[in-house]
């Protein structure tokens, strides 16, 4: 999970597909991981503009679910948002909008939990509900101001605050989101 997540994070989905398909074959974490590592796979496939392999990974994961981690619920639950956001209707969206409300209330934002977030406060942007999230969001830059803003780490947040500012029509909070990235830039592809 956390090669895969580095890959995502510089922006290699082959690689992270290739780990977390390494990680699901080779049974690695045994029978509990594996509705994680399907999670990431789904988070993979639908960054990778694979719909149908998202929907099939996030449908095994759900029938192997069990009680799991707060932290896999919310990656389930982000699955399903950016699926409902991408290629479902506002009616899917709004319910899958209530149900990560109800994961994300147990979740505590760690570096781990960095990706999915970005998805979701897209998500909460486009329901016009960036007040929910805002704590969340505050949190997740928090950790990567203490880290030195690692663009590894960081691009994805800032570029999630971009575009909530354009969903909610909130030009003058692109700024810092903005400014970041360009001073990102030169050490991210």
């Amino acid at each position: 999970v956390v090669a895969a997540a580095v890959a995502i994070g510089a922006g290699d989905l082959n690689t992270a597909q290739a780990v977390v398909e390494a990680a699901l074959n080779g049974g690695q974490g045994g029978s509990w991981a594996r509705p994680r590592l399907l999670g990431w796979r789904a988070f993979v496939a639908i960054r990778s503009e694979r719909p149908q392999e998202a929907r099939e990974a996030l449908l095994e994961a759900e029938e192997l679910l069990s009680p799991q981690s707060s932290r896999t619920q919310l990656l389930l639950e982000t699955i399903r948002i950016t699926l409902a956001r991408r290629y479902g209707d506002r009616q899917s969206l709004e319910a899958a909008w209530e149900s990560a409300l109800a994961v994300s209330r147990n979740v505590d934002i760690s570096l781990y939990s960095l990706l999915p977030l970005g998805s979701l406060i897209d998500a909460g942007a486009r329901l016009g509900d960036s007040a929910t999230l805002a704590p969340y969001l505050a949190q997740g830059l928090d950790i990567v101001q203490r880290l030195g803003r690692p663009p590894l780490w960081s691009n994805h947040l800032w570029w999630a605050g971009i575009q909530q500012g354009i969903l909610l029509n909130k030009p003058a909070s692109l700024g810092p989101y903005a400014q970041a990235l360009v001073a990102a830039a030169p050490h991210s592809r």
